[in-house]
């Protein structure tokens, strides 16, 4: 008989078995000791503990997610800089000073003989000119143009020690106003003015730009009287305007009693009169004589000088004062 005890089964998958056979003898007892000493010995020896199988680690599988991309920025435009366009103002004509004529040259005064005539280059607004050169010191330099009424006449001087001044025979006019940097004169009168340079410090240079408008169209009896004007010393003077033959060209002069005026009209013909209204004084030249001498006037004051004539044009009024 085979018998397999179960309490030293072990490892049975290994094929290690524990078999106990029937003895040869019949002695029933020897074998049922041999069977308790066999279960104490199987049964009461260490347990062995069947071990649990390793388990082998679950890899759980994992979803790759891609990984959100990142936007690409967009990068902000490169606004170029708006280029600022300057433009250049027109440059005025400036003369070259020659450095063989320089005027820091100059140690002495310099007298001026004549006014040197000006010459305009007519431009879309009026005309213009400019020039220059040297100045000695303590001396002036003179310069001579044609104006008419209602003409507006304006001066830039660049230089040291610099003055200047408009004239008309021999008298300064005041400028009428500023505009930036140039004097503007607004003539009342025609005449040959005189811009005078003067040079107040040692030799040296200037420039000049000057501007003249155009003739206004007036109307020549709005306009009203014009001075004769005679400086201290000085005994002649001479005006020029235009008659239309219909108005009375008007002038005054001021005086002193004793004194005697001569006036010579030419240009064209007709007729001189001088008067001082308030004081009831009144002198007139014969007819058909472009000329007029006055006796000592009896009283000074503001006398009216009026040139009439039919025929129109341009003309010449010579003052002499004898007194």
């Amino acid at each position: 008989m085979r018998i397999i005890n179960p309490c030293v089964r072990m490892n049975l998958n290994s094929g290690n078995h524990l078999m106990i056979y029937k003895s040869k003898s019949n002695n029933r007892g020897a074998w049922l000791s041999s069977l308790v000493l066999l279960i104490m010995v199987g049964c009461g020896g260490a347990e062995e503990v069947a071990q649990e199988p390793t388990p082998r680690p679950v890899v759980a599988a994992t979803e790759q997610v891609e990984p959100t991309a990142e936007p690409t920025p967009i990068p902000e435009p490169t606004l170029e800089p708006t280029a600022v366009v300057e433009v250049e103002p027109t440059a005025e004509p400036k003369p070259t000073i020659d450095p063989a004529n320089d005027g820091t040259n100059l140690k002495v005064p310099v007298l001026q003989a004549e006014p040197i005539r000006l010459t305009f280059e007519e431009v879309e607004d009026g005309y213009k000119a400019a020039a220059g050169g040297p100045i000695a010191p303590a001396s002036s330099v003179s310069y001579m143009f044609r104006a008419e009424p209602g003409q507006t006449f304006s001066a830039i001087v660049e230089g040291d020690n610099l003055g200047w001044a408009i004239l008309l025979n021999g008298n300064g006019i005041p400028p009428t106003k500023y505009k930036g940097r140039a004097q503007v004169w607004e003539f009342s009168q025609g005449g040959d003015y005189e811009f005078a340079i003067s040079n107040g410090g040692p030799g040296t240079n200037y420039t000049f730009d000057l501007g003249l408008s155009h003739q206004a169209d007036i109307d020549l009896a709005s306009l009203p009287p014009e001075q004769i004007p005679f400086s201290q010393g000085v005994t002649t003077a001479t005006v020029n305007g235009e008659l239309d033959g219909e108005n009375v060209k008007t002038y005054w002069v001021s005086t002193n009693a004793e004194q005697a005026f001569t006036f010579v009209l030419t240009g064209v013909e007709g007729s001189i009169k001088m008067y001082n209204e308030s004081a009831g004084y009144s002198y007139e030249s014969d007819a058909g004589t472009p000329a007029l001498t006055t006796p000592p006037l009896p009283a000074g004051g503001e006398y009216t000088i009026e040139i009439d004539s039919d025929a129109s044009g341009p003309f010449e009024l010579a003052v002499t004062v004898d007194g």
